[in-house]
């Protein structure tokens, strides 16, 4: 769903040295005032009230079930009977298909298109391979149904012609990609763009950016509503409901960073020491054929091939030590966020004992315009040219499945 540019909503994500960075941050408007908020052009947009009519429901489950989690039992003898256990797991279960319907976003259908591109890139590469194999061993003169070196040399022309026309659509497409990103309100640079394509976290802070996008409009609708009922009457009745919504996103957003810290902790960190334990058992392998005598004449051979492998394990330091760091970043956020789940989780049990009470859920109003200028993770920079390549490199080494899905459990 394409989501228009927001005016007042502004984030930034500036990029510098690989160790200090700037956050990506998001601001909302104040909803402590006892006027009803001006919803953003976003928050207003056609698409965003899609999102809402979807989700506010499955949310609203969510953050009932949470509200009644601490009064249920943590186990029983009658497997009838609810207890936390059940509760969480199935909260867990929403939580799950609404973080599919959340990372719908108008970057998929770009990312179709990058993903077509590049299987047509391949197989034209893999086409060039054979004519120049062909070239290489046709006839200086063809004949009957039969090429010639000179026929296969124009074909490979051609061919490069078509593959220059391919990568410059690829380059479009990395385009494409940071407008689809600043139509949903993301502020980022074009590199910053090329590195979500490099590092091989660049899939989960795509997926990342997209639902925490989201999740924050709705957050603003939410503000907006809950300000609203306090001018109406039944105004108790209807905070309470919205808040319960309210809940279940703050939920969602400490969710959608564990889900992150774990890919990282369980994916792309055991991928790149595997990679590191094999590069230097190569290394040791390649050490010992130089050192041989009888090899001696295959020395500058093994020499090439240890600078690259070399190489190769150097790059994978510096890969681990980034992927660390990212995952501090986003771990810190976490822990913010789930503070903050406790201290909304406190209030909507708070609001629901306390109904009628004004200044309760006034409160509660100015905890998600508290919420709405809380900083995203940034995503780290790549510190210079070189080291873009070299982490192009043990990505290439490290991607075996480009099409995993988000969230798998």
């Amino acid at each position: 769903m394409v989501l228009p540019k927001l005016k007042c909503i502004a984030y930034t994500l500036s990029l510098c040295m690989l160790v200090s960075s700037v956050p990506l941050t998001l601001s909302l408007a104040s909803a402590e005032s006892t006027e009803v908020a001006e919803l953003s052009k976003l928050a207003q947009s056609e698409e965003a009230s899609q999102l809402w009519n979807e989700l506010h429901e499955t949310l609203n489950e969510i953050g009932k079930r949470w509200g009644e989690h601490s009064k249920l039992p943590e186990w029983s003898a009658m497997p009838w009977k609810n207890t936390q256990r059940k509760n969480k797991k199935k909260i867990d279960q929403i939580a799950v298909k609404l973080m599919q319907t959340v990372g719908d976003s108008p970057l998929d259908k770009v990312l179709e298109e990058r993903q077509d591109l590049q299987v047509k890139l391949k197989a034209l590469n893999q086409k060039l391979i054979k004519l120049e194999e062909q070239a290489f061993s046709a006839p200086s003169k063809g004949g009957f149904l039969k090429k010639s070196k000179a026929d296969y040399e124009a074909l490979i022309v051609d061919e490069k012609k078509n593959l220059s026309q391919l990568q410059q659509k690829l380059s479009m497409n990395l385009i494409k990609v940071r407008k689809t990103f600043e139509a949903m309100g993301l502020s980022i640079t074009q590199t910053q763009v090329n590195d979500l394509f490099v590092v091989i976290t660049g899939e989960s802070m795509r997926n990342f950016f997209v639902r925490f996008s989201n999740l924050r409009i709705l957050s603003e609708v939410i503000a907006h509503h809950i300000s609203k009922s306090q001018s109406g009457q039944g105004y108790a009745g209807q905070a309470k409901r919205y808040y319960a919504i309210y809940v279940a996103l703050v939920y969602m957003l400490v969710e959608i960073h564990e889900v992150t810290i774990k890919k990282i902790n369980e994916e792309y960190i055991p991928k790149v020491q595997d990679l590191a334990k094999q590069t230097e058992a190569q290394i040791n392998e390649t050490e010992a054929l130089l050192n041989r005598p009888d090899q001696a004449g295959n020395k500058e051979i093994f020499e090439k091939n240890l600078a690259i492998q070399q190489r190769l394990l150097s790059a994978n330091k510096h890969y681990k030590k980034y992927l660390l760091t990212q995952k501090q970043k986003i771990e810190h956020t976490s822990k913010e966020l789930q503070l903050r789940f406790e201290a909304v989780l406190n209030t909507y049990r708070t609001i629901s004992l306390a109904e009628s009470l004004l200044s309760t859920i006034k409160s509660g109003v100015k905890s998600i315009s508290d919420l709405q200028s809380l900083s995203l993770p940034e995503m780290l920079p790549l510190s210079d040219s070189k080291l873009h390549e070299e982490f192009k490199l043990v990505t290439g080494k490290l991607t075996s499945d480009p099409t995993v899905e988000w969230n798998q459990r």
